[in-house]
């Protein structure tokens, strides 16, 4: 076998022929989701590491691997949290899968002991479909599996209606007479209402959030025909947009901005979500995950209040409750014994 690694020159077609030809694929392993990775981690991050493994010069593996420093921890993630896992080729045998995954999570071990790692974060895209049970830890990893909530658009448009919560019906009615909608897709591209979205994200936080390159990475995916940017507004005045990144019929909603200076009797985001359901529906969607369900404390999550009203908004569209596979692996035992040490006093706080 062979290995294929960032600073290659072949990298980036062999990476973008395997997310294009595995249909197990998500957003999440896109080029221009690497890009926006890249540089939201630019003030942490160290070195780029992913690779691409070959087998008979055929791609059977891609890993994204991004080594950072937070204070005194080096670690294979993202922001500090769960990179995604590797994804193998959908193509193999149960044999050939196995040997695979095998030199993959050695790899990686490697390249962690030479770069002096104190720990590995991965999460199993749930999007993928192709593991019913968290396969990193037959590699030594702690299971920190949370969940997430999966819409299934495959279902008629009455039975998303009849799964949503009851109070949210009256709520989508009243605003689908009050706002104008507004759907920017890669047929339509408005780089000025796509800054007007960027506005409403830094208006609503009170500050500028992240660098301008992160938006335009994203605003790329919506060129690209991997994402969609949904939004609403009355009397000229924007009120908020849905960013929502897809690829392979699985979508992904990806965040929102809302403008904290108008208000209105009705939510925003119910009216949002909704349509957006309806738009991906009707250009064929299969599924839309809406994100981390938290319930209450657990030993690897601690949700705050919000977390947990978010949890609860989100749980109103009727998706299933799916587990989201997770795992961590430690190098080095002083820093698993602070985190483990750091975990039970959050829980008994």
């Amino acid at each position: 076998m062979d290995y294929v690694f960032s600073n290659s020159k072949s990298f980036n077609t062999l990476w973008g022929n395997f997310v294009e030809e595995n249909n197990n694929s998500t957003y999440a392993y896109l080029l221009n989701e690497l890009d926006f990775i890249r540089f939201y981690t630019k003030r942490c991050r160290i070195k780029d590491l992913s690779f691409i493994i070959l087998e008979k010069n055929k791609p059977v593996c891609i890993c994204p691997l991004f080594l950072e420093k937070h204070g005194e921890i080096s670690s294979f993630s993202v922001d500090g949290t769960y990179l995604r896992a590797p994804l193998f080729s959908e193509n193999l045998t149960a044999k050939l899968l196995n040997k695979i995954q095998n030199e993959c999570f050695n790899k990686i071990d490697q390249l962690a002991q030479d770069n002096s790692v104190d720990k590995v974060l991965f999460m199993i895209d749930p999007l993928s479909g192709t593991y019913k049970y968290n396969f990193l830890i037959k590699f030594g990893y702690l299971d920190n599996s949370v969940n997430t909530c999966i819409t299934d658009l495959k279902q008629s448009e009455d039975t998303l209606w009849m799964n949503l919560r009851k109070s949210y019906k009256s709520i989508i009615n009243n605003g689908q007479k009050l706002f104008e909608f507004i759907i920017m897709n890669s047929n339509n591209l408005d780089y000025d209402l796509f800054c007007e979205h960027k506005k409403l994200h830094f208006k609503a936080a009170g500050r500028v959030t992240r660098s301008d390159d992160t938006w335009d990475a994203q605003f790329n995916m919506i060129k690209n025909n991997n994402a969609v940017l949904i939004g609403i507004k009355t009397n000229q005045a924007y009120l908020a947009f849905g960013y929502f990144v897809y690829h392979k019929a699985k979508a992904y909603y990806g965040h929102a901005s809302e403008n904290p200076e108008v208000e209105t009797k009705i939510p925003f985001m119910h009216v949002i979500i909704w349509n957006a359901l309806m738009y991906l529906k009707e250009n064929n969607f299969q599924l839309l995950e809406l994100g981390h369900q938290h319930f209450g404390k657990q030993f690897f999550d601690y949700p705050s209040v919000k977390d947990l009203q978010i949890s609860f908004f989100k749980r109103g569209f009727g998706g299933e409750i799916s587990p989201l596979f997770r795992g961590s692996k430690y190098f080095n035992n002083n820093v698993l014994k602070n985190d483990f040490l750091n975990n039970i006093n959050k829980l008994i706080s």
